[in-house]
């Protein structure tokens, strides 16, 4: 054990799932400016155009184990962004609200600084090197509420990541 350094510990310019999150989070404030958008879930405190981003699950994708690795060679993290808004005016902040939604799910599509930027992730940890291989839009879904007089819309998009790791 004494061969292993703190750079085989802890890789400061990677960070998964952490690394995602910075990414989108930078791409969102450069299509949507006017948009609070935070690296957590969001608050009933937060701004009415708000945008959280964060880290929900990591897993193991099953039958993904090789031969002499104990863990399988195949991961999948998952991503919630939700988009909120809040509006005194039902129709208004329902309409911009379906726009927003739509326009974080075309832009974690459809950006092509994204799509590289994710594409050449990797992070050296321990011996093994885990790379990004494919990511995208699971599923959103919607919620509203009222409480007086003031609606609240919310959707939550599931952002799949999906990662393999080799021996280096």
């Amino acid at each position: 054990m004494s061969d292993i350094t703190p750079q085989d510990i802890v890789n400061p310019a990677a960070g998964f799932p952490f690394v995602f999150v910075d990414a989108i989070i930078d791409t969102l404030k450069s299509w949507m400016p006017s948009h609070q958008i935070v690296p957590r879930g969001l608050r009933v405190t937060d701004s009415a155009q708000s945008i959280g981003v964060f880290p929900a699950t990591w897993a193991e994708i099953p039958n993904t184990k090789e031969m002499g690795h104990i863990e399988g060679v195949e991961n999948r993290y998952t991503l919630k962004i939700q988009v909120m808004r809040k509006s005194m005016d039902e129709p208004m902040g329902r309409a911009q609200f379906a726009n927003d939604s739509k326009l974080v799910r075309v832009i974690l599509y459809r950006d092509p600084t994204l799509q590289v930027r994710l594409g050449g992730l990797q992070e050296v940890l321990l011996g093994s090197s885990e790379m990004v291989q494919r990511f995208g839009v699971m599923r959103q879904q919607f919620e509203t509420s009222e409480l007086a007089g003031s609606f609240t819309f919310l959707s939550i998009t599931d952002y799949i990541i999906d990662t393999s790791i080799t021996r280096i």
